[in-house]
């Protein structure tokens, strides 16, 4: 529990390179939410290996469950 408190991410990932992670609650403030958001994706840049070229995100998705995807626009 003290993990998660001091700020531990968890995510997986299946075959196809999609990263799976949530990153909070539909009742969780817009601003809050989009801190979220950036976290990972700073924690998933900061994870590039050195030898990787090219772009390394294709593009990031947001979605709730049982809602429809949401497309976000990323600095690549």
């Amino acid at each position: 529990m003290r993990e998660y408190v001091a700020g531990k991410i968890e995510f997986r990932n299946d075959s196809g390179g999609n990263i799976h992670c949530i990153v909070g609650k539909v009742s969780f403030e817009t601003t809050k939410l989009v801190d979220n958001i950036n976290a990972m994706i700073g924690q998933i840049r900061k994870m590039k290996p050195a030898t990787s070229k090219g772009h390394y995100f294709k593009k990031v998705v947001i979605k709730a469950t049982m809602t429809p995807a949401v497309q976000l626009v990323v600095q690549l």
